[in-house]
């Protein structure tokens, strides 16, 4: 509840921040790549807060489920798509630990910047069930979380407003995903952001 307030408080500073923006222009094309989309998908993006992402998915696939804890994010998520005449996108409030959708339902799906302030072991390990559960066995999805290496000070603690974050190691971060996932690759690339390609189990 901390967090989701917080989320609701920064709206507007969020969608101001420009470091992030920028950076998004670098991170965006990769995940895109990373996520093979056809036209013909439907795809979950879980953690779509304001829509940093959600209109270029949109473009791109035949139905996308946008989820966030943040109603205030939603909000302005929604104006961002109907500003852009998208109408392929259902937003839904959720928590990323307890999606409201069935399994197997989508073709892709895709969490950015979210596992990290996901404020404890257990409860990444059931996000990551969740989003691993709502894919079709087979197909694949894509994963990014703060990077922690010599560049970075504290491993975990508060950002502003209370929210939780956690920084991985590049074994700690695959070992997250494998609980669930079977991971392709992961690419640390981008320094901030380990991301992740993985593939949801036939088994």
């Amino acid at each position: 509840m901390q967090e989701m307030i917080a989320r609701d408080d920064q709206v507007d500073e969020y969608d101001g921040n420009i470091p992030l923006t920028l950076f998004s222009m670098v991170e965006i094309p990769l995940v895109v790549h990373l996520l093979d989309i056809n036209p013909t998908f439907t795809m979950l993006e879980a953690g779509c807060g304001t829509g940093r992402m959600t209109t270029r998915f949109a473009a791109l696939v035949r139905h996308l489920i946008s989820i966030d804890f943040s109603s205030k994010s939603l909000q302005q998520n929604e104006i961002k798509l109907q500003a852009a005449g998208i109408q392929n996108v259902d937003l839904i409030q959720a928590d990323i630990c307890h999606i409201p959708l069935k399994s197997e339902l989508f073709d892709r799906a895709v969490s950015c910047q979210v596992l990290e302030h996901v404020p404890t072991h257990v409860l990444r390990e059931r996000a990551v069930s969740e989003v691993a559960r709502t894919v079709r066995p087979g197909n694949t999805v894509v994963v990014s979380g703060y990077q922690h290496s010599k560049w970075t000070n504290d491993k975990s603690g508060e950002h502003e407003g209370g929210i939780p974050y956690y920084r991985f190691t590049e074994s700690e971060f695959r070992e997250l995903l494998e609980t669930s996932l079977s991971v392709m690759s992961i690419s640390g690339i981008l320094v901030y952001l380990y991301v992740a390609q993985c593939i949801r189990s036939t088994k």
